[in-house]
């Protein structure tokens, strides 16, 4: 487990730490079919484009520009940093662990482990998902389903609430999570 969570901080370099939980759908999006399910996390960009993250942020992006992807062991995560028109930047991590499942629960357990790093989290009260703000890094994990995970670190105004950046992550998350695999 401890080179799991080495991996997604590394992966996350940027965007955050990562703070996860198992849930329990009881709606939300609706489930991706076995082929969407295995292209969902392999380009974050493309499953989700910067016309879909403009409208789900309420804010004009200019660019999408693919970050890191990896899968190991079945594992799938991407990153997709967008560009905002007003020089400002927001980052979407996708992560699945397919076929095995579960893996919300270990890696909440090996980050809670961590406090230095993520400080203090709070859990937002969301219905068919569970979804965790670290305001310390601005930072939302939001949990669809047990196998999928998206990350944002929305954009950032001057002047803007923390609950107006919870809001804007979690619409963000909330679009990405029901995003589908475009065609390549």
């Amino acid at each position: 487990m401890e080179n799991d969570v080495r991996l997604m901080v590394g992966v996350a370099a940027g965007v955050s730490v990562l703070v996860l939980a198992a849930c329990d759908r009881s709606g939300g999006e609706k489930s991706l079919s076995v082929a969407e399910g295995k292209q969902w996390a392999v380009d974050a960009c493309r499953t989700f484009p910067a016309a879909a993250a403009a409208k789900a942020a309420s804010v004009p992006v200019s660019s999408a520009i693919a970050g890191a992807r990896s899968t190991v062991g079945g594992i799938q995560v991407s990153t997709c940093t967008y560009q905002t028109s007003a020089n400002a930047s927001f980052t979407v991590l996708m992560r699945d662990w397919g076929d095995k499942g579960g893996g919300a629960a270990k890696t909440i357990a090996g980050l809670r482990a961590v406090p230095d790093i993520t400080g203090p989290v709070s859990e937002l009260k969301v219905e068919g998902a569970s979804a965790y703000w670290v305001p310390k890094h601005h930072t939302l994990s939001y949990i669809p389903d047990d196998t999928r995970v998206v990350v944002v670190t929305p954009p950032v105004s001057p002047g803007a609430s923390e609950a107006a950046l919870q809001q804007t992550a979690l619409a963000l998350a909330r679009a990405a999570a029901a995003a589908r695999p475009a065609a390549s």
